[in-house]
């Protein structure tokens, strides 16, 4: 399907009501809160055009986590049997595999499981794969290793603001905290970004920890672009 444009529009049945009182000429306030992200400025703007006074609109220091909407559209159709093939293509090329976890809602196969390299969930997609509690970094590790006795080689947990955890089939624990960032713009794509760090890292000799660093260096740019 193709466009012709993109266009994101302000709304939300208070917002909707605040605006359309103040054009009818009444005095409105709009009484809420926005976090620091890029959509802040345009709600409260677009309030404002209305004549909605927007000063009990506070401004909310969030997790800087982002939440996402999966649609799979035809990534859907083939039910892993794509995933599957070009794994064994390239492990028999002798070529490491990795596979992201994001976007996959179904299980995932003992024979492709038996296949990866490294497999990179984050912290809800651990919790989704192994049916394990997640919220803190004992579970994190104990889900993770639930996957290596599952058949994973290695498994690299991206944790967002608290950073990375790898654990492997020797019993490795490896931990890499996030580097700080001041001023996030968006956190969209940035565990895509380190993922895709990582396999270079990977790719160029380093070691797990040296591209657990590399990759969240990367990460860090991200968040700023």
């Amino acid at each position: 399907m193709n466009s012709s444009g993109f266009n994101v529009y302000p709304g939300g049945k208070g917002a909707n009501q605040a605006a359309a009182a103040a054009k009818l000429g009444y005095q409105t306030f709009f009484v809420g809160q926005v976090g620091k992200d890029a959509y802040a400025p345009m709600l409260k703007g677009a309030l404002s055009e209305c004549g909605v006074n927007t000063t009990l609109v506070s401004t909310v220091n969030g997790s800087w986590e982002n939440s996402i909407i999966l649609v799979g559209g035809a990534n859907k159709s083939d039910e892993w049997q794509i995933t599957d093939e070009a794994t064994q293509i390239a492990m028999s090329a002798r070529v490491p595999v990795v596979l992201d976890a994001g976007g996959g809602m179904d299980p995932i196969g003992a024979d492709l499981l038996a296949n990866i390299s490294i497999l990179s969930p984050n912290e809800t997609e651990l919790s989704r794969l192994t049916g394990m509690p997640t919220r803190t970094m004992a579970q994190v590790q104990a889900a993770a290793e639930s996957l290596i006795h599952s058949g994973v080689n290695k498994v690299l947990v991206k944790l967002g603001s608290k950073g990375c955890l790898l654990v492997d089939i020797y019993g490795n624990v490896i931990r890499q905290k996030a580097f700080p960032v001041l001023n996030v713009v968006d956190t969209t794509g940035a565990g895509d970004c380190f993922t895709a760090a990582f396999a270079v890292a990977m790719l160029e000799g380093k070691s797990d920890a040296e591209a657990m660093a590399f990759a969240s260096t990367w990460q860090m740019h991200w968040f700023c672009i």
